[in-house]
């Protein structure tokens, strides 16, 4: 157990700009957003409206470039293997990149830039104004970080998870302090005061009332505008679409994120459509996040954070449609 003073942040970001590219909250024209630092002192510890996942999966990502000459092709990729630190990753946020490495096990480009990046996730010491994380995981990680901080007042606790982790701590240990069972206390208290506040909201056995047909998911299609904001503020949404750009006998092939409420996600070469309506695909949204993930992989899609209505220009809110579940779908 460990601890460091708030203070010396800036210059425990200092330390591993030497070797690693950090990424961290910090204000970028007024707005609390992951990004590249240059400096410790642009870190802040806040929640931001989109989470870091576009760091271990890019918005667009250039798979590999192709030419053909002399009657061949020709194919070049390259594996993104920057050393990386993801500072400040909130826990519903690191829960939202372990439903990605289930999705993206076997994927190189994926894989490549999760196994150079090091998580240190910041336990939340106050609910969020939306979240709802209390049955999906919590203010705080059981697993998954190399390290942990939680605010204790002029310190933050560290817990290590990782042989990473503990690396970090090597390389910062002038800054880095031995914490006391006191300390060890004063986490726990703060995360079962964050606890009591967040919303009583069952989710756990969701999956076993939902229903095909029920009232609410047709209700929220019909408000639904198809924009895909909730899916790209998501820290857990994966649909993305491939295409080849060519360009005078070469050309590269190109992933980029998509939506599964666009009306367009579904269309075949063909042109049908299994998902034309809004209905089918708002609720394949909501069965995804609620059943369908859970069925295969035992956990729910959903990791609580409240961005999708954040961004929702409707305000179709999980938190309401959980609860109407509960009483019937209706």
């Amino acid at each position: 157990m460990y601890k460091i003073k708030k203070d010396n942040i800036p210059k425990f970001i200092d330390i591993l700009l030497k070797e690693y590219e950090v990424i961290a909250p910090t204000k970028v024209h007024g707005d609390a957003v992951y990004a590249v630092l240059s400096s410790g002192d642009e870190f802040i510890d806040e929640h931001t409206l989109a989470s870091p996942k576009e760091f271990v999966y890019p918005q667009i990502e250039k798979l590999f470039e192709y030419k053909f000459e002399k009657l061949k092709f020709t194919v070049h990729y390259e594996l993104d293997t920057t050393k990386r630190v993801i500072m400040g990753i909130k826990p519903c946020d690191l829960r939202g990149i372990e439903r990605l490495d289930v999705i993206f096990e076997n994927d190189p480009y994926y894989l490549s830039r999760r196994k150079n990046t090091v998580m240190i996730a910041f336990a939340c010491a106050k609910p969020c104004e939306h979240g709802f994380c209390k049955d999906l995981g919590g203010p705080s990680l059981d697993k998954g970080y190399d390290l942990q901080f939680t605010d204790i007042g002029e310190y933050y606790f560290i817990q290590v998870g990782s042989k990473r982790g503990s690396a970090i701590i090597d390389m910062t240990k002038d800054l880095i302090e031995k914490a006391t069972d006191d300390d060890e206390k004063t986490r726990e208290s703060v995360i079962e005061k964050t606890i009591k506040q967040l919303p009583d909201i069952k989710v756990k056995g969701i999956e076993k009332v939902l229903e095909w047909d029920m009232p609410v998911v047709e209700e929220y299609a019909s408000k639904c505008i198809s924009c895909g904001g909730c899916n790209f503020v998501c820290p857990s949404c994966f649909c993305y679409n491939v295409a080849d750009i060519p360009v005078d006998g070469a050309g590269w092939r190109q992933r980029d994120w998509d939506s599964c409420l666009l009306p367009g996600f579904t269309r075949m070469a063909s042109g049908e459509n299994p998902r034309e309506e809004a209905k089918s695909r708002m609720r394949q949204r909501l069965f995804h996040k609620f059943k369908y993930f859970y069925e295969v992989y035992l956990e729910y899609q959903c990791t609580g954070c409240g961005r999708c209505y954040q961004v929702c220009p409707v305000k179709i809110d999980l938190r309401d449609f959980i609860k109407r579940v509960w009483e019937g779908g209706k």
